[in-house]
């Protein structure tokens, strides 16, 4: 058993020996150092820095507790210590002193590209190490990262790919035309991580993350935006033309068994609300016609009842019955009216067939209206239907009723005017008038408005305090 485990042990030593040969030894000088030259790279609140020496070299500083990060072009002593496992120019837990600040001594950027900084002598290639150095690099943007307080990007030649990294506040747009598929310039510090064989060897295999960090969003340059059509978004258009090809085909179906379903329904929605809106619309005729119709035959009744008592009071009998006898006429007129309103019949179909005659028909049965209606007409009267005779008719009640009742009016002028293809009424009085911003408009008002609008022409109503009122409205016939 002893010598079974002593040969297994010597054939792994052999085996790492072996691996030892095969990596890339590298030549720092491990313990303290002292370095002396400018800084090339400083990040805001990084714990390191990147240095050019006055020897020609490229080193990575880390900086000790409590130790400040110099300035991009200041000259500085860095003392520090090269760990062991160190596998490239890096000096740790440094102190440092800035003795001065030239950035003329900050050398240039050297080309390079992304399949080139991802080679390494470790890995075999003819090309030297450029850690820590100053790279100018060109490549195409195939991911674009924003985080908290910087961007990284990823960028690739064809061959090999890097990242690069710079710093921005969230509230700053990015560079225009910075998106996936554009050409960019960057120019920066070059680093990457070591993969080692052994913690405490300093030999290595090769790198990983090769990453070029840019001082500020200034040294990224967009070459060439990219192209609308790029693979991703012709990827991502015909995907979601598949999806919306799918979608259309199950929504299609699930229409048309939808539809076959709420043709029934719809349809019964449609008879009811039909028999519902003739309600409401039966309801509204009553309305008008109960307010504009009695109402003006019952002030005109109250009227002559009023003008009964005045002469009882005088003793003149034979006044007295002529009141009454008006009185009694308008009330018979009005249970006859009731009647046909109740049978949904109009007003208009009783009196004479002319629209003045009709007017002026209306007027001599209304006592109160008596010297101080005139009524007036000019044109020639076409034939009109009774609708709208009954309709014009209900606003001349409203509105003369109106001007006498409210305003107090003691002579209204109504004028018809029969002109080609409209008829124009003016109901004008000299009562008080009122002020139309401020009036509250009532039933009365609203149904006009309604009657000449459903006889297909326009309201208006002008009135001014202490200068009576005019209605007009406007009817094609």
């Amino acid at each position: 058993m002893k010598t079974k485990t002593l040969s297994i042990l010597a054939c792994a030593a052999a085996a790492f020996c072996t691996l030892c040969a095969g990596a890339y030894e590298v030549t720092v000088a491990h313990g303290k150092r002292t370095l002396r030259g400018v800084v090339t790279f400083s990040g805001q609140d990084a714990p390191c820095f990147f240095m050019h020496t006055d020897d020609g070299e490229w080193w990575r500083a880390g900086l000790a507790r409590d130790v400040s990060a110099p300035s991009i072009g200041d000259v500085v002593e860095v003392g520090g210590e090269v760990l062991r496992q160190t596998v490239n120019n890096r000096i740790d837990h440094c102190s440092v002193k800035v003795v001065g600040h030239d950035e003329s001594l900050i050398p240039g950027y050297e080309n390079a590209t992304p399949t080139q900084l991802n080679e390494h002598p470790a890995s075999g290639s003819p090309g030297p190490d450029r850690f820590a150095r100053r790279i100018s690099v060109e490549g195409c943007v195939f991911d674009v990262n924003r985080r908290h307080s910087s961007v990284q990007l990823q960028i690739s030649d064809g061959g090999g790919s890097i990242s690069v990294s710079f710093a921005i506040p969230s509230s700053s747009p990015l560079p225009a035309g910075l998106e996936t598929g554009a050409i960019v310039r960057a120019k920066g510090t070059y680093a990457y991580v070591t993969l080692p064989l052994h913690a405490t060897q300093p030999v290595f295999t090769g790198i990983t993350m090769p990453t070029l960090m840019l001082s500020s969003p200034a040294d990224l340059e967009v070459l060439t935006a990219p192209p609308f059509w790029t693979p991703l978004r012709l990827s991502i258009l015909g995907g979601g033309a598949i999806t919306v090809w799918l979608a259309l085909v199950v929504w299609v179906a699930v229409l048309r068994r939808t539809v076959n379903r709420q043709v029934k329904v719809i349809e019964r929605a449609l008879r009811e609300n039909a028999i519902a809106d003739g309600v409401r619309r039966e309801r509204l005729r009553l309305s008008h016609d109960l307010h504009d119709d009695f109402q003006q035959l019952l002030a005109g009744t109250m009227f002559q009842i009023s003008a009964a008592l005045n002469w009882l009071a005088e003793d003149n009998a034979d006044k007295v019955r002529e009141q009454l006898e008006k009185a009694t006429a308008n009330l018979v007129h009005t249970q006859s009216q009731l009647r046909t309103v109740l049978w949904g019949l109009q007003e208009e179909s009783e009196g004479p067939g002319r629209l003045i005659d009709l007017f002026r028909y209306v007027s001599g049965r209304m006592a109160h209206w008596e010297g101080v209606v005139s009524i007036t007409s000019t044109g020639r009267e076409p034939a009109l239907a009774r609708t709208i005779a009954g309709g014009l008719l209900m606003i001349l009640q409203e509105s003369v009723g109106n001007a006498i009742k409210h305003g107090g009016a003691r002579h209204v002028d109504v004028s018809v005017a029969f002109e080609k293809g409209r008829l124009v009424l003016v109901v004008k009085d000299d009562g008080s008038g009122f002020d139309v911003t401020a009036h509250s408009r009532g039933l009365g008002l609203v149904s006009m408005g309604d009657r000449a609008r459903a006889l297909g022409g326009t309201f208006s109503l002008t009135s001014e305090l202490g200068k009576g009122t005019e209605v007009k409205v406007e009817v094609p016939v």
